[in-house]
């Protein structure tokens, strides 16, 4: 089972589609239960029920299960999670366990990071097993270009997508690539990728080399740091059900969409492209706190009331504005920018995104809390 279809709906992303009919065959996304693998080999991804006083505890505490300094799963506490004298809940271990002994510890994490610890767990599993491996991952866009997955909160993955396609609707997919286990070894694997609180793609593979690509637009262009990939052992044998999870990385993913609601960007460097967006002046672009590059372009379209953004942070010196498939010099600049005070506070930006050319599409965007002077606006295009 696959799922890789999309379509187009006027002015609606397949992201905010709230009610597809039936030419729309949009098959992924929300699937609670992806696979169910029946094994007799002993479970190797625990669940552990935790007790806790719901009284002294408020949304946002975390449960979690630890071996050593290892964290092997958490849950985090929501509002029905509280307000009761003795609660239970069930803690995962969402990467499979090795053979021999393992000695897990339940934790209680509130707020403020005070630790409550509760009776160590004792469980043993069978000599031989092995927890699949999943190297090389990486991740590209519409560009073959991939880009590695990794850890870092500032060296994440940045795909940044900024097709000319007439009225701004374009397939916007990612690929996930690696490698799972020992290419020729025999075993067979489930590859999940999920991220947005949602799956995005999932297929069978033989060790060694795969890729996977998502569905056409989604999820809405921002900043993710909630990716998951998952392999699950489905040869017979030992290894049956043995499962590997990288979670939790950060992927930067910035498309033009037919309507933007908004962007809330990383703390890596990202490059945003700014088109139609839903709110005008209202819509806000979080840049975050890396070197960022803002593009503002028509992209097809030629709705300039709708070609309207504020940037609720940026930072002179640092950050920078530019126009897609221009080149903005010191000498030319005055033929792109209009520049002049907003709320006696901001920088107005009104951009002409042919410059010197015949062309008259504008796009204005609002710099909040960047006074305007004139001196700076050759600083704010980098030139």
């Amino acid at each position: 089972m696959t799922g890789t279809g999309g379509f187009y709906t006027g002015n609606t992303d397949v992201y905010a589609l709230k009610n597809q009919d039936a030419s729309q065959s949009y098959d992924i996304g929300n699937i609670h239960l992806l696979y169910e693998l029946p094994t007799t080999n002993a479970n190797s991804l625990p669940m552990v029920n935790i007790r806790y006083n719901g009284m002294q505890a408020v949304a946002g505490d975390v449960l979690a299960l630890y071996e050593g300094d290892k964290l092997l799963g958490q849950r985090v506490l929501t509002d029905a999670d509280v307000g009761r004298a003795s609660v239970m809940l069930g803690v995962t271990v969402t990467s499979s366990l090795g053979s021999g002994d393992h000695v897990i510890t339940p934790k209680f994490i509130d707020l403020a990071g005070n630790v409550a610890n509760a009776t160590d767990i004792t469980l043993s599993l069978a000599a031989g097993t092995t927890v699949p491996t999943l190297t090389n991952l990486r991740v590209s866009g519409e560009s073959p270009t991939s880009q590695p997955i990794n850890g870092s909160a500032t060296k994440y993955a940045v795909i940044s997508e900024t097709p000319i396609v007439a009225g701004g609707a374009a397939d916007q997919n990612l690929t996930f690539a690696g490698t799972v286990g020992k290419a020729g070894s025999g075993e067979s694997y489930l590859i999940s990728v999920s991220m947005g609180g949602k799956i995005v793609a999932f297929d069978q593979f033989a060790a060694g080399d795969f890729s996977l690509t998502t569905p056409a637009n989604v999820l809405a262009p921002g900043m993710y740091k909630d990716l998951s990939i998952s392999a699950t052992n489905l040869t017979s044998g030992v290894n049956n059900g043995q499962t590997t999870v990288v979670k939790d990385q950060s992927l930067g993913w910035y498309w033009v969409p037919q309507n933007l609601d908004g962007i809330l960007a990383g703390g890596g460097d990202d490059v945003i492209p700014l088109g139609v967006t839903s709110k005008g002046i209202d819509t806000l672009i979080q840049t975050g706190v890396g070197k960022d590059t803002v593009m503002v372009g028509a992209y097809g379209n030629t709705n300039v009331a709708k070609m309207v953004a504020t940037v609720t942070d940026f930072t002179l010196g640092q950050d920078k504005v530019a126009v897609f498939g221009q080149t903005v010099t010191k000498a030319n600049l005055d033929t792109f920018v209009k520049a002049s005070s907003y709320n006696n506070v901001s920088t107005k930006l009104l951009i002409d995104l042919d410059g010197p050319g015949s062309g008259t599409t504008s796009y204005t965007l609002y710099l909040q809390n960047v006074a305007y002077h004139p001196n700076s606006v050759a600083t704010i295009f980098g030139v």
